[in-house]
């Protein structure tokens, strides 16, 4: 619904300049009818159902088929209505004044500026008008529920006296409660966007909507409150601030300034977009709540390696959980070697050393990366123990992952087998064709089977049971307990052992570092195109067959103590690490607690999944 207004002009004898000094009077009693675009809120005021309403001293631009601007102000008695009468403001000189160039249309701009120039795109026939030389206020007077006076600008063209008005700019709505008084309030784009300044206006003749541009400015704008505005404890107090349409790439910043000296800072970094003709409003705050300070910040690693290329994320963990500000600035002290940026990303770029710091309130933590020489790895296809071409492998950090996980089949395990610590052949979830006699096989011995026996063809389907003395004591399946089944080597310069490793040949299982290497990576529970659910990790395009990342599908696992299936809702991944207290490393993640990647040690019993890594 659009309101009306009435400009009744008032216009004194304009002077066209001709050879003949003869001079074309316009009569004093045209009539503009002038029309506002309607939105949620709109200056120069708004009543209680958001219907504009002219305030006192409101004062337009009109260009009347003409470049010569002329100043029309509200007639008293029409202030505070939603329509209204406006008359000319005289020039000083009410006889005779330079009518400036023709223009086709007639123009109309608000608020007034007398610097206002105006240039038509096409003299012969235009399609739209520049409005330049306009000044928008770095500074705006609170109003309420309202834009500050003059604050707010609006434009119009036509083809005869029929006015419609629209908005140009958008606004930001800030909502308070407490029991101070709100001096000053700033806000800036983090990425410093311009929002006042000298700015020109683009309006359009056929439907297309006006724009703006901010030719010299300034990367704040401060809506000040007098001598105060004390707010409600119980109910918000709105402050309407307007904005140019603008995207806040960084996301932006509230600086609320209080009589009694205090202040009240508002930083968000996500993106946000100020839209032309809409109001983006905050989520209400209460100054009086008692601020939460922060007592600590953790990373999720102390020190990480990388080589050069690498890109990766360390995670900042702020406490207490219910801080009143958790955000985190990051820094490194070595630029040349790693950068980081507002999110925590960090990109290796020469060998060298160099600090990632993460700073919030009073406190920080840091993490160590040393960065190497990039590696020159040739990336292999993964081809199963069947013979099948899963595609090529992905280049995580420095770790070439398998495109799926072990003893994968597209229709009988699509989320691979679970295997025992240790053990050569794995067996599936209930409910997969587990086994090659299709029945299950789950068998309880008292001491545990001798590895010899657990490679035997015939022991294929079996999942055996773990054994222990009592509940403290780590499980395991086999007689013969041995820490190098899945690694003949050391942590740092593994080895396959051929004899127990799952992984097809030019593959083995992963160590403890190279699973824990994968947390900087990871995106968090998720579902990926076939429905799994699980945990995506981000990667390096090496290959043109490959794609840069991996999918850890949550596959459940088995109890090595009872034989039961845990739900699809954990992921459980071995290492080839075994610890010397008979128990093994393993990743874990879950749905419970989706933006977390664990570590841990557990029982060599359990049947877990394997992604398998290239041997380089």
């Amino acid at each position: 619904m659009k309101k009306t207004i009435i400009l009744l002009a008032a216009l004194a004898t304009m002077m066209s300049c001709q050879k003949n000094d003869m001079h074309e009077s316009v009569q004093e009693n045209d009539v503009i009818n002038a029309s506002i675009e309607k939105i949620p809120s709109t200056k120069t005021s708004l009543d209680t159902n958001k219907d504009v309403l002219w305030s006192d001293g409101d004062q337009l631009t009109i260009f009347k088929y003409t470049t010569l601007g002329l100043k029309y102000e509200i007639m008293d008695q029409y202030a505070g209505r939603n329509y209204g009468s406006f008359s000319k403001v005289s020039s000083g000189n009410d006889d005779v004044i330079n009518a400036g160039s023709t223009l086709k249309h007639l123009v109309a701009y608000y608020p007034y500026g007398s610097d206002i120039e105006i240039k038509a795109d096409n003299n012969e026939n235009p399609t739209g008008y520049t409005l330049t030389n306009i000044t928008i206020p770095e500074y705006q007077e609170y109003a309420e529920e309202s834009f500050a006076n003059g604050s707010f600008p609006m434009v119009s063209i036509s083809e005869d006296n029929n006015v419609t008005f629209k908005n140009v700019f958008g606004g930001l709505k800030l909502q308070l409660k407490g029991t101070k008084s709100v001096s000053e309030i700033i806000v800036y784009g983090n990425n410093k966007e311009q929002l006042s300044g000298t700015a020109s206006v683009k309006t359009y003749v056929y439907g297309k909507e006006p724009t703006v541009q901010i030719t010299d400015g300034y990367t704040a704008v401060a809506l000040q409150c007098g001598s105060g505005r004390k707010l409600d404890a119980k109910a918000v107090t709105n402050f309407i601030i307007s904005l140019p349409p603008v995207t806040f790439s960084k996301g932006f910043s509230v600086v609320v300034f209080f009589t009694d000296g205090t202040r009240e800072d508002i930083t968000t970094n996500k993106s946000y977009t100020i839209e032309r003709s809409t109001l983006l409003t905050m989520d209400s705050i209460d100054v009086d709540s008692e601020e939460i300070p922060v007592t600590s910040v953790e990373l999720n690693f102390q020190e990480f390696h990388a080589r050069v290329g690498n890109i990766f994320t360390i995670r900042a963990y702020v406490s207490p959980a219910d801080a009143t500000n958790h955000s985190v600035k990051w820094s490194s002290n070595n630029k040349g070697v790693a950068t980081v940026d507002e999110y925590g990303n960090v990109t290796a770029i020469a060998e060298g050393t160099a600090s990632i710091t993460a700073t919030s309130g009073q406190h920080m933590a840091s993490c160590e990366v040393t960065v190497s020489e990039a590696l020159n790895i040739k990336i292999a296809k993964y081809i199963d123990q069947d013979n099948v071409d899963h595609g090529y492998g992905i280049l995580i950090g420095n770790t070439v992952w398998a495109p799926v996980n072990c003893g994968y089949h597209v229709t009988d395990y699509p989320y691979g087998k679970l295997y025992q610590w240790g053990r050569i052949y794995g067996q599936g979830y209930d409910g997969d064709a587990t086994y090659p006699s299709g029945n299950k096989q789950i068998i309880k011995t008292e001491s545990g089977v001798s590895l010899i026996t657990s490679i035997q063809p015939a022991d294929e389907g079996i999942f055996y049971l773990g054994f222990g003395t009592d509940e403290e004591t780590p499980h395991d399946w086999t007689s013969e307990p041995n820490n190098t089944l899945w690694n003949s080597g050391k942590e740092d310069t593994p080895q396959r052992n051929k004899v127990y490793d799952p992984c097809p040949s030019g593959w083995r299982v992963p160590t403890k570092q190279e699973l824990s290497d994968l947390g900087p990576y990871y995106s968090g529970w998720t579902t990926n195109e076939t429905g799994q659910n699980g945990f995506w990790f981000y990667g390096k395009r090496t290959a043109s067959e490959t794609t840069p990342k991996i999918f850890l599908p949550a596959a459940g696992y088995r109890n090595g103590r009872d034989g039961s299936c845990g739900e699809r809702a954990y992921g459980y991944y071995w290492s080839s690490y075994g610890a010397s207290n008979g128990s093994s490393y393993c990743l874990h993640f879950s749905s419970y607690e989706p933006r977390y990647l664990y570590g841990s040690h557990t029982e060599r019993s359990n049947g877990y999944s394997v992604r398998c890594v290239q041997v380089l």
